[in-house]
């Protein structure tokens, strides 16, 4: 379950970014219903707007997901970084440290985006960085899964949700 979450959440904001590059303010609603997940889409956005206290009141839509997601990704790989690795064996621990990785480069990719004036990168830029995050959470589950680790991937991924 906590799988599917993580990956609808992923799914959402790529598809906002397709099809909602400008949508503003009360848009949101509206916006969000366009995306394959609505109800996920307006719990992030929402989220980041209330954190936010009108810090994206100029922003566009596409600002305020991109920054719901690298929020969340920072979530996650704070997260990853407390798990007690003395409860993971060996191979656990290969297939971890290549998680880690992946997620530091995924948290690079999307800072880099988020912290780039909107005329710096373009739409296609930021679905490819967006498109590589998925492929980078791919990647890190297939590890787990090839090593035969699946036990470790179900716990390991519900620490992270």
């Amino acid at each position: 379950m906590a799988k599917l979450v993580v990956a609808q959440y992923l799914t959402s904001i790529t598809s906002l970014l397709f099809l909602l590059s400008h949508a503003k303010g009360n848009q949101i609603i509206s916006s969000c219903s366009q995306t394959p997940y609505p109800n996920v889409c307006n719990s992030f956005i929402s989220d980041t707007l209330l954190s936010s206290k009108d810090q994206y009141s100029h922003f566009n839509f596409r600002d305020m997901a991109l920054q719901a997601t690298v929020d969340r990704a920072k979530q996650a790989h704070q997260l990853a970084l407390a798990v007690d690795l003395n409860s993971l064996d060996a191979l656990a621990k290969v297939a971890w440290t290549d998680c880690l990785e992946l997620s530091e480069s995924t948290l690079s990719h999307l800072n880099h985006i988020v912290g780039s004036t909107t005329n710096t990168i373009s739409t296609e830029d930021i679905q490819t960085w967006l498109s590589a995050a998925l492929a980078n959470q791919q990647t890190c589950k297939n590890g787990f899964i090839e090593m035969g680790l699946g036990s470790h991937l179900i716990t390991i991924t519900t620490i992270l949700v």
